[in-house]
Protein backbone atom coordinates (compact mmCIF):
# COMPACT_ATOMS: atom_id res chain seq x y z
CA UNK A 1 0.00 0.00 0.00
CA UNK A 2 1.46 3.34 -1.04
CA UNK A 3 1.82 5.99 1.63
CA UNK A 4 0.02 9.23 0.88
CA UNK A 5 2.19 12.31 1.46
CA UNK A 6 0.84 15.78 2.06
CA UNK A 7 1.43 18.06 -0.85
CA UNK A 8 2.88 21.53 -0.44
CA UNK A 9 -0.40 23.01 -1.68
CA UNK A 10 -2.21 21.44 1.31
CA UNK A 11 -0.06 23.35 3.82
CA UNK A 12 -0.30 27.02 4.81
CA UNK A 13 3.34 27.95 4.14
CA UNK A 14 3.08 31.38 5.76
CA UNK A 15 1.83 29.79 8.97
CA UNK A 16 4.62 27.20 8.79
CA UNK A 17 7.25 29.94 8.35
CA UNK A 18 5.78 32.03 11.18
CA UNK A 19 5.67 29.11 13.63
CA UNK A 20 9.19 28.00 12.74
CA UNK A 21 10.63 31.49 13.22
CA UNK A 22 8.82 31.70 16.57
CA UNK A 23 10.93 28.77 17.72
CA UNK A 24 8.90 25.61 17.14
CA UNK A 25 11.05 22.60 16.29
CA UNK A 26 10.72 20.46 13.17
CA UNK A 27 9.20 17.68 15.27
CA UNK A 28 6.60 20.01 16.79
CA UNK A 29 5.70 21.33 13.33
CA UNK A 30 5.42 17.82 11.90
CA UNK A 31 2.91 16.91 14.63
CA UNK A 32 0.97 20.12 14.09
CA UNK A 33 0.73 19.62 10.32
CA UNK A 34 0.38 15.82 10.61
CA UNK A 35 3.32 14.98 8.36
CA UNK A 36 6.92 13.81 8.59
CA UNK A 37 9.90 15.85 9.83
CA UNK A 38 11.49 15.45 6.40
CA UNK A 39 8.45 17.04 4.74
CA UNK A 40 8.61 20.04 7.08
CA UNK A 41 12.33 20.35 6.37
CA UNK A 42 11.72 20.21 2.61
CA UNK A 43 8.98 22.86 2.81
CA UNK A 44 11.17 25.20 4.84
CA UNK A 45 13.98 24.83 2.31
CA UNK A 46 11.50 25.68 -0.46
CA UNK A 47 10.79 28.92 1.46
CA UNK A 48 14.57 29.63 1.52
CA UNK A 49 14.76 29.21 5.31
CA UNK A 50 17.83 27.51 6.68
CA UNK A 51 17.21 24.78 9.22
CA UNK A 52 18.14 25.47 12.85
CA UNK A 53 20.98 23.62 14.45
CA UNK A 54 20.57 23.33 18.22
CA UNK A 55 17.95 26.06 18.36
CA UNK A 56 19.65 28.62 16.10
CA UNK A 57 18.72 29.66 12.59
CA UNK A 58 21.77 30.31 10.44
CA UNK A 59 21.36 31.77 6.99
CA UNK A 60 24.68 31.67 5.13
CA UNK A 61 23.06 33.13 2.03
CA UNK A 62 22.47 36.46 3.78
CA UNK A 63 25.30 36.11 6.37
CA UNK A 64 22.88 36.25 9.26
CA UNK A 65 22.11 34.22 12.33
CA UNK A 66 19.17 34.24 14.75
CA UNK A 67 20.04 34.97 18.36
CA UNK A 68 18.34 32.39 20.62
CA UNK A 69 17.61 35.02 23.33
CA UNK A 70 16.26 38.05 21.46
CA UNK A 71 15.24 36.00 18.35
CA UNK A 72 16.52 38.78 16.05
CA UNK A 73 18.45 38.03 12.89
CA UNK A 74 21.85 39.73 13.03
CA UNK A 75 24.95 39.60 10.90
CA UNK A 76 27.84 37.34 11.93
CA UNK A 77 29.78 40.44 13.06
CA UNK A 78 27.33 40.85 15.97
CA UNK A 79 28.46 37.55 17.52
CA UNK A 80 31.55 36.73 19.52
CA UNK A 81 33.92 34.75 17.35
CA UNK A 82 34.92 31.46 18.97
CA UNK A 83 38.46 30.10 18.96
CA UNK A 84 37.27 26.90 17.28
CA UNK A 85 37.51 28.26 13.74
CA UNK A 86 33.72 28.27 13.38
CA UNK A 87 32.78 31.46 11.53
CA UNK A 88 29.31 31.70 12.99
CA UNK A 89 30.02 31.24 16.66
CA UNK A 90 27.83 29.59 19.22
CA UNK A 91 25.45 31.26 21.59
CA UNK A 92 23.91 34.67 21.78
CA UNK A 93 24.66 37.99 20.11
CA UNK A 94 27.03 40.48 21.76
CA UNK A 95 24.20 42.61 23.14
CA UNK A 96 22.43 39.66 24.80
CA UNK A 97 25.74 38.28 26.10
CA UNK A 98 26.49 41.65 27.69
CA UNK A 99 23.04 41.82 29.32
CA UNK A 100 23.51 38.31 30.71
CA UNK A 101 26.97 39.17 32.06
CA UNK A 102 25.63 42.30 33.78
CA UNK A 103 22.79 40.31 35.36
CA UNK A 104 25.30 37.76 36.69
CA UNK A 105 27.56 40.49 38.08
CA UNK A 106 24.60 42.15 39.86
CA UNK A 107 23.56 38.80 41.30
CA UNK A 108 27.08 38.12 42.62
CA UNK A 109 27.36 41.65 44.06
CA UNK A 110 24.00 41.20 45.80
CA UNK A 111 25.19 37.87 47.25
CA UNK A 112 28.40 39.46 48.60
CA UNK A 113 26.52 42.44 50.04
CA UNK A 114 24.13 40.13 51.89
CA UNK A 115 27.08 38.24 53.41
CA UNK A 116 28.72 41.52 54.46
CA UNK A 117 25.57 42.89 56.06
CA UNK A 118 24.72 39.63 57.85
CA UNK A 119 28.24 39.29 59.31
CA UNK A 120 29.25 42.87 60.00
CA UNK A 121 32.61 43.94 61.38
CA UNK A 122 34.11 41.64 64.02
CA UNK A 123 35.77 44.57 65.78
CA UNK A 124 33.13 47.30 65.98
CA UNK A 125 30.00 45.39 64.86
CA UNK A 126 29.24 47.87 62.04
CA UNK A 127 26.79 46.39 59.49
CA UNK A 128 24.85 49.32 58.02
CA UNK A 129 26.46 49.71 54.61
CA UNK A 130 28.14 46.86 52.67
CA UNK A 131 30.39 49.33 50.82
CA UNK A 132 32.16 50.15 54.08
CA UNK A 133 32.91 46.46 54.80
CA UNK A 134 35.81 44.52 53.29
CA UNK A 135 36.72 40.85 53.23
CA UNK A 136 39.97 40.43 55.17
CA UNK A 137 41.96 37.30 54.36
CA UNK A 138 43.41 35.47 57.30
CA UNK A 139 47.19 35.51 57.73
CA UNK A 140 48.84 32.51 56.12
CA UNK A 141 46.14 31.98 53.49
CA UNK A 142 46.94 32.17 49.80
CA UNK A 143 44.97 35.15 48.50
CA UNK A 144 44.10 34.68 44.81
CA UNK A 145 42.07 37.87 44.28
CA UNK A 146 40.12 40.60 46.06
CA UNK A 147 36.64 39.17 46.43
CA UNK A 148 34.70 42.41 46.01
CA UNK A 149 36.63 43.45 42.90
CA UNK A 150 36.45 40.27 40.81
CA UNK A 151 32.83 39.56 39.95
CA UNK A 152 33.48 37.97 36.57
CA UNK A 153 34.70 34.64 37.94
CA UNK A 154 32.38 31.82 38.92
CA UNK A 155 30.38 31.71 42.15
CA UNK A 156 32.29 28.58 43.09
CA UNK A 157 35.62 30.47 43.00
CA UNK A 158 34.14 33.40 44.92
CA UNK A 159 32.81 31.07 47.63
CA UNK A 160 36.20 29.30 47.84
CA UNK A 161 37.92 32.67 48.36
CA UNK A 162 35.37 33.66 51.02
CA UNK A 163 36.25 30.52 53.01
CA UNK A 164 39.79 31.89 53.27
CA UNK A 165 38.25 34.76 55.21
CA UNK A 166 37.09 32.31 57.92
CA UNK A 167 33.49 32.42 56.70
CA UNK A 168 33.61 36.23 56.63
CA UNK A 169 34.28 36.51 60.36
CA UNK A 170 37.29 38.61 59.46
CA UNK A 171 35.27 41.32 57.77
CA UNK A 172 36.42 44.68 58.93
CA UNK A 173 34.82 48.04 58.38
CA UNK A 174 37.16 50.53 56.80
CA UNK A 175 37.12 52.46 60.07
CA UNK A 176 38.65 49.43 61.87
CA UNK A 177 41.70 49.12 59.61
CA UNK A 178 44.92 50.37 61.22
Amino acid sequence: MARKYKQIKDIDLELLKKLYLQGLTLRQLSKKFDCSVQSVSRWLKSLDIDIRKKGRVVCFKHNKKQCPKCLKFKSFDNYIKPNTGNIVGNGTCKQCARKTALINIRRKRQYLNEIKLNSGSIICGYNSNPVALDFDHLPGTNKKFNISEVLTCSMKRIKMEITKCQNTLCQLSQNCYP
